[in-house]
C-alpha cells in the first residue's frame, strides 16, 4: 500500500516533482519506507550513505520528457457562461482511520486526520516563594522534548540510560539546533538525572519501572487497530464520558459521525503479578516544582485534554485483545488499570506524576457496545 501511495505521489505532477529525502534518519525510519525501500536501503544502515547515492543515481532519466516543449493551452472562453450544477444529496460520513487525537482534537473534517500533538500545557500559578524542589528544565516544553523522551524510553533499555556517552550522543542529535552548544552538557546532566527520577518512581505495585523495563513481559508502542461496527455520533460518545467525568456542554468532543476503524499506539503494555497494565507517557508541564504534579493537578490536566477518553479507548482495545487470547478473561481479577506517567514530575522514591485508574468495567461495555 506504501508503495502504491508513493507511486501515485511521483506520478500526479505534470512537469516536475521534487522528492526530498535525507540519508541520516534513525534506523526506524527506513523501516516499511516505501522509498527506502525502492532503493535498497531499508536494512543496510552501515551502508546507507553509498545506497542512498547509488539509488539515485540508478534512477532512469527520460531526457525526451524533459526536453519536450511546454505547450500553453488556451481556455475555452464559451463554457464561463454556463451554470455548474448543484450537489443536493446528503454525504455520508467518510469510512476511515480515526484516533483519539483526532477526536479529541475537534477534528469537524471527515479526511484523515494526520498525527496530532496531544500533549496539551496548562496556565499554572506559581509562587516563588514556595520551595523548589525542580528547579527550571533547560528541555523545551512541548511536542520537541516529549517526542524525545518517549523515544528513548522506547529505544533503550534502563541499562542502557545511564551511559553518559550514549544520552549525550542523543542529546546533540535532538536539540544541537535548539541550544548553544555550551548547554549541551548541562542537558545531558539533567537527562541522565531525569531519567533516573522516571525509572524509580514509587509506583502502588510490587515493581518501578526500572524493574518493569528490564523484564521481558513489556510491550512498547503496541499498535491496535480495531473496526468500529457502528456510526458514532458526538452527543454518544459526550454522554458516556460524562458519566465518568463531567463536563460542561461547550467542553464536550466536537466531531463529524465516524466509521471504519480506531487506531492508537499504547506507550507501554506490561504484565505484573498475573495482571495486565496499560501505561501513557505525558511529558506535559503541570509547574515547576515536583510537588505541583499531584493527583488533582493530573485530573484538571486529563479533564483539559480529554485524556480520560484516550486511557478509555485504549482499556477498551486491551480488553478486546485480551478477550482474544484468553477465553477465561475476566476484567477485576485479570486488568490492573492504567497509570499516566507525568515525566516532569516524577521523581526517584517518590509518587507525584503518577496517576492511576482502573475505569469500571460498566463504561467498558457501553463503549464496546457503542463502537
Amino acid at each position: 500500500e506504501d508503495i502504491r501511495l508513493l507511486y501515485v505521489a511521483l506520478t500526479r505532477a505534470k512537469f516536475h516533482t521534487y522528492v526530498g529525502y535525507s540519508k541520516d534518519l534513525k534506523k526506524r525510519m527506513y523501516e516499511n519506507n516505501a522509498l527506502a525501500y525502492l532503493m535498497g536501503i531499508e536494512r543496510d544502515m552501515k551502508g546507507a550513505g553509498v545506497n542512498f547515492n547509488e539509488g539515485i543515481h540508478n534512477v532512469t532519466i527520460f531526457d525526451d520528457f524533459i526536453d519536450s516543449p511546454i505547450k500553453k493551452v488556451e481556455a475555452d472562453k464559451s463554457l464561463a457562461s454556463k451554470t455548474p450544477a448543484i450537489f443536493n444529496r446528503p454525504i455520508a460520513p467518510l469510512w476511515r482511520f480515526t484516533s483519539f487525537s483526532s477526536l479529541s482534537y475537534n477534528a469537524k473534517a471527515s479526511y484523515f486526520t494526520p498525527l496530532l500533538e496531544d500533549e496539551l500545557e496548562l496556565e499554572t500559578d506559581e509562587n516563588p516563594a514556595d520551595t523548589m524542589i525542580l528547579a527550571e528544565s533547560l528541555f523545551p516544553k512541548g511536542a520537541i522534548t516529549g517526542n524525545f523522551i518517549h523515544e528513548i524510553l522506547e529505544d533503550y533499555p534502563p541499562a542502557q540510560l545511564e551511559d553518559r556517552e550514549l544520552l549525550e550522543k542523543e542529546v546533540v542529535r535532538n536539540f544541537a539546533h535548539l541550544v548553544s552548544e555550551s548547554q549541551l552538557p548541562a542537558l545531558t546532566d539533567e537527562l541522565m538525572v531525569w531519567l533516573q527520577d522516571i525509572l524509580h518512581a514509587k509506583l502502588p505495585l510490587t515493581q518501578n519501572l526500572n524493574e518493569i523495563l528490564s523484564g521481558n513481559l513489556n510491550i512498547k508502542e503496541l499498535e491496535f487497530i480495531f473496526p468500529i461496527e457502528n456510526r458514532v455520533h458526538k452527543d454518544a460518545l459526550n454522554a458516556i464520558l460524562n458519566t465518568h467525568l463531567e463536563r460542561s456542554p461547550d467542553a464536550g468532543l466536537q466531531f463529524e459521525t465516524i466509521e471504519g476503524f480506531l487506531r492508537g499506539f499504547i506507550d507501554l503494555f506490561f504484565e505484573l503479578d498475573g495482571k495486565y497494565y496499560v501505561a501513557d507517557y505525558k511529558s506535559n508541564t503541570l509547574g515547576t516544582r515536583k510537588q505541583d504534579y499531584h493527583e488533582a493537578q493530573m485530573l484538571h490536566s486529563i479533564k483539559h485534554a480529554h485524556y480520560d477518553l484516550q486511557y478509555l479507548i485504549y482499556t477498551v482495545a486491551v480488553v478486546k485483545f485480551l478477550k482474544n487470547q484468553k477465553p477465561d478473561f475476566d476484567y477485576e481479577r485479570d486488568f490492573g488499570g492504567v497509570f499516566y506517567f507525568y515525566l516532569r514530575g516524577m521523581a526517584s522514591g517518590e509518587t507525584t506524576g503518577i496517576y492511576y485508574i482502573k475505569p469500571d468495567y460498566e463504561i467498558i461495555e457501553t463503549l464496546i457496545d457503542l463502537f
